[in-house]
């Protein structure tokens, strides 16, 4: 799963973001930061992220949190900041038509939530902008901000 960024205002859903194709190191870093303009946009009160600790650390070039594969689902407000991961085995469950392997989760972890410490870099600098207000203060910053990103190859969703 590519990582995505669920942004929430008033308890509302507002909108969510995955990250658009990237290259490895520093291109991917910033296209994770980069994810946070929707919800400064959107003046969010609270983001949930969503990624895979191999893909972060393979893609950003960056040392993995923890061996082996994990499903991280952070909770972020300005004052509260919490992560699940979710570590996993993969099991083959047979291939698919184009001949890949199809693969299904064996959790070996409840997700019990952590203090972030550790948290991948790219992952904090998204915090820490996703609730900075932005520069200038448009009419329709959220239709803007969510045009800007589609156009930079952001797949992104407004629901509100």
């Amino acid at each position: 799963m590519r990582p995505t960024l669920f942004v929430f205002t008033g308890g509302s859903l507002v909108g969510y973001v995955h990250l658009r194709p990237v290259y490895r190191g520093e291109d991917a870093q910033n296209g994770i930061v980069q994810m946070s303009d929707l919800a400064a946009a959107a003046s969010a009160d609270e983001i949930i992220a969503v990624w895979e600790t191999q893909d972060i650390a393979l893609a950003c070039e960056i040392p993995a949190r923890h061996e082996g594969p994990g499903l991280n689902i952070l909770y972020a407000s300005a004052t509260t900041q919490l992560v699940h991961c979710y570590t996993y085995q993969e099991r083959k469950v047979g291939r698919a038509d184009n001949g890949l392997w199809s693969i299904e989760p064996q959790w070996t972890s409840s997700g019990q939530a952590q203090p972030i410490t550790g948290i991948e870099p790219p992952i904090a600098e998204l915090i820490e902008l996703a609730f900075q207000p932005l520069p200038t203060v448009l009419d329709d910053a959220l239709s803007v901000a969510a045009a800007h990103l589609e156009d930079h190859g952001y797949s992104v969703r407004l629901t509100a």
